[in-house]
């Protein structure tokens, strides 16, 4: 149902831009047209791993805009092929600047008295380039088809877990973590299992008792 309303947002933005000339609302609706493909990977990704208390921080992100566009820019390209942290914080800032166009194409801001029109705070260009963006990540969540539910996948759901933290998502990004990645050649399933060992092991040591006789800071 989120990608077919994506469907009608993207079809309504190309009107909006082609037939009425307002570049800030086509735009605005391009990026509800992302929100909705970000959502609708959020969804599958929780139906797939089963309703479960660590997938509570997922639920919460639904109101979350910045969020949704962050998910249906970076979670796509995660799916197959290199990962690279850089990949996750440039579509946080993509998702927070795209965001904050929006808004200024939306809303008069009565609190700037630098404030510019919201229908110039948008031209043909931004709303061209994030339309096709738009269409593309469209095209690429329905090529992949909808998931297989109740299939039992406890890596994934660990690692979405551990993405939903700040802690475990600097971690598992981190240049170890992804020089693994490499040296697996990429596949992702393996190294999201080897990950999960990794952090067994650091949570096991964190945990251990202190070895008889070592030096403490006291």
């Amino acid at each position: 149902m989120c990608l077919e309303h994506a469907t009608d947002l993207v079809a309504s933005a190309e009107r909006v831009l082609k037939d009425n000339g307002f570049p800030n609302i086509a735009y605005h609706l391009a990026i509800l047209a992302l929100e909705e493909i970000g959502k609708a990977g959020m969804i599958a990704s929780r139906a797939v791993i089963g309703n479960s208390r660590e997938m509570e921080w997922m639920d919460k992100r639904f109101g979350d805009h910045v969020w949704k566009i962050q998910w249906a820019v970076w979670s796509t390209g995660f799916s197959g092929g290199r990962i690279d942290p850089k990949d996750f914080a440039e579509a946080r800032r993509f998702a927070q600047s795209t965001h904050a166009r929006r808004l200024a194409g939306l809303y008069v801001n009565v609190d700037d008295e630098t404030a510019i029109p919201p229908r110039v705070a948008a031209n043909t260009k931004h709303a061209t380039s994030v339309l096709n963006l738009a269409r593309a990540r469209l095209a690429m969540k329905n090529a992949v088809g909808h998931p297989v539910l109740n299939e039992t996948n406890d890596h994934l759901r660990w690692f979405l877990d551990t993405i939903g933290g700040e802690h475990g998502r600097k971690r598992i990004f981190s240049k170890q973590f992804i020089a693994k990645h490499e040296e697996l050649k990429g596949d992702t399933r393996a190294w999201v299992a080897w990950a999960r060992q990794e952090f067994e092991k650091i949570a096991a040591d964190d945990n251990a008792p202190p070895i008889a006789g070592a030096l403490t800071s006291d």
